[in-house]
Parts: structure tokens; sequence; C-alpha cells
């Protein structure tokens, strides 16, 4: 006969014996394994097998399968996560926290809050929006545990951060650019762009020289007229317009 914990042969700590009956042929084994089980072994797996010394056909291994159900207390204080993997969290944000311990029969959570209340299971949903620092702590127990344990986490809630969205107008603007091309020969070649605002100021300019012409030619006449009047003739003009030029038909001296 042979121990086995799990799929590993035990070698030693156990004791046998072997009755053989009164037939000669059959016998009786009894195999005795002591163990101290500890929490690790919650749920391991022990199989004790015979495994007959003949070669006769349809002589094979018999197992016997033992599953142990060890009980006992919350070994350690208990684990407490968040899930947004911080302790740091804005105002308004809904996060969780976890708790989480081992023990048989499994234990179970009782939170404490900043404002005096307690709530039970092991996860505690939190939304918080005013700011500041505040402690919860997770109790974890069992009917086997003489003191719950304990661990406290504290929570930061921050001001909410704003993000302010600013739409700057911008007006297009004419650029003049400038660029050098090199021919063969080593033949420099310059081209230079022209800004599109600077074809409006020539059109406005060529315009602004044209009104000032027509003025200085339009004085020039009423200039001659008054000093034809100052020799004592009297000069009849016939001025035909066209296109805004003035042209003298005809001069008749009185």
């Amino acid at each position: 006969m042979k121990w086995y914990k799990a799929d590993q042969e035990i070698t030693t700590g156990f004791t046998q014996q072997t009755n053989i009956n009164s037939d000669g042929c059959t016998y009786n084994g009894v195999s005795i394994l002591s163990i101290t089980p500890t929490s690790l072994d919650d749920g391991v797996m022990f199989n004790c097998a015979v495994e007959p010394n003949s070669t006769v056909i349809g002589d094979s291994s018999k197992q016997g399968r033992y599953t142990l159900d060890v009980r006992y207390p919350v070994p350690e204080v208990p684990t407490v996560t968040s899930s947004t993997g911080t302790w740091t969290v804005e105002q308004g944000a809904t996060f969780t926290l976890n708790c989480q311990a081992s023990g048989n029969p499994s234990p179970s959570f009782v939170w404490t809050s900043p404002d005096n209340t307690n709530s039970t299971g092991s996860q505690l949903v939190l939304t918080l929006s005013t700011t500041g620092n505040y402690l919860y702590t997770c109790f974890a127990t069992n009917s086997l545990t003489t003191t719950p344990l304990s661990a406290g986490v504290t929570v930061t809630v921050q001001e909410k951060t704003t993000t302010t969205s600013t739409t700057i107008s911008t007006t297009p603007v004419a650029v003049a650019s400038s660029t050098t091309d090199t021919l063969t020969g080593g033949e420099v070649l310059h081209s230079t762009g022209v800004l599109t605002g600077a074809v409006v100021a020539a059109v406005v300019i060529t315009f602004g020289v044209a009104v000032a012409l027509f003025v200085l030619y339009h004085r020039s006449m009423v200039h001659r007229f008054r000093n034809d009047r100052q020799f004592g003739d009297t000069l009849e003009v016939d001025v035909m317009e066209s296109n805004n030029e003035y042209v003298v038909l005809e001069e008749n001296h009185i």
C-alpha cells in the first residue's frame, strides 16, 4: 500500500499492518497516515493505493481518495484594493474598494466609514463629492477567528479639474515668399512672390493719380480763362466731356 499527496508519493509518516486470512490466499491490510494539516492543505487530495504483487489477470490496483477540508481562522489582515488603482480620486468619481482575506469557513467583511456607518460585504462602492481625506477600514472574520482582523486605507478626494476650450480666430494674411533655384552651369534664378494685397493697392493708387491729374487740369483751364479776361478778351469755350477728359472745341474772342 502506498500514499500520495496530490501526485507526489509519501514515503514517511504512516504505518502498515497486514494479516493473511485463513484461506492462505487473501489478506487484510491497514495503513494509517498521520499528518498535521495547515491552511495550505485545505482542498488537497490524498490517495491510498493498494498495488498487488501478483501478476494474476484481473488483479489490479485499488485506490481510495480523500480530499481534506481544513478549517482555520483568518490567518492575516485582509488586503484592500481600489478599482482605480490609486487612493486619489476626483470629486464626483465613482469607485470601488475591495477587501480580500482567506479562511475556512469563508470570512465575512464589515466596512466602517468616516461618518460612523457600517457596511457589509467584500466590496464598498463610493461616490465622494467633497474634497478631503477619508479613512475606510475593512474587518475580516469567521467563526474560528477570535478577534476580527482589519486593514484601513485613506482615500484623498481632489477638486475636479475642468478643461477650458479656447477658440482663436485668425485672419488669413498673404505672405510674400522668395525662392532661389540653381540652374545648370551654376546660374542662379531668383523668383519673388507678390502679395495679393499689392495688386489692390496698385489699382487704388492709379485711380488716385487719375483723379489728381483731372483736378490739376481743371484748375489750369480756369486759370487760363481768368488770364484771358484780364487782357480784355472774352473767350467762349465749348467743352466736350468724355471719360473724365475735357477738350476745347472752339475759341471765340469777343
